[in-house]
């Protein structure tokens, strides 16, 4: 399996799987205020969605009646549609991510690097970019996303939207 735990502390560079070189203090920059997001109470319901979700599927329960239900609860009448998509996103990213993709266990407060990335995966399907979507899953998995990938997707990050739970990517001045 491609899904991985890992227990991430805050500001740990313990979650990475390849090792980080060291910048000079002069030209580090902080990851900080460029996601508006750190721990899960940082988080929006959608984004809490998101990564429950890849949580349950990383702990092997994604067919789990607790999971169905709670995409019913929060996603109505998307909620199928939505399940289907995410499953079909999240085992074809099981079966060809290059490394594995790491997550924290359910309940842990903090997110790993991989969650952060997830985050502004589906803020980016969910914005409509395709090209800060490529990224960003070419940087999770190693590979440029075939068309299943955005469309899965794509699918799941609009259900959220549609019902009003949204997932907020980097703030794009931050980046600049």
């Amino acid at each position: 399996m491609a899904l991985s735990f890992a227990i991430p502390e805050p500001q740990s560079a313990a979650v990475l799987r390849f090792p980080v070189p060291e910048t000079p203090p002069a030209t580090r920059v902080s990851p900080g205020p460029a996601l508006p997001y750190q721990t899960l109470r940082d988080l929006t319901c959608g984004e809490r969605m998101v990564i429950w979700a890849f949580r349950v599927h990383a702990s092997g329960c994604n067919a789990c009646p607790v999971m169905v239900r709670t995409f019913k609860d929060l996603l109505g009448p998307y909620a199928e549609a939505a399940l289907r998509a995410f499953r079909q996103f999240a085992e074809t990213l099981d079966r060809t991510a290059r490394r594995p993709v790491k997550v924290s266990r359910p309940g842990n407060l903090f997110l790993s690097q991989d969650e952060k990335l997830l985050l502004c995966l589906f803020a980016a399907a969910q914005a409509g970019d395709p090209d800060r979507f490529c990224a960003h899953f070419r940087f999770l998995s190693g590979h440029d996303p075939r068309a299943p990938f955005a469309a899965s997707a794509h699918v799941f990050a609009e259900a959220l939207r549609l019902r009003g739970k949204p997932v907020r990517g980097p703030m794009v001045s931050a980046l600049a």
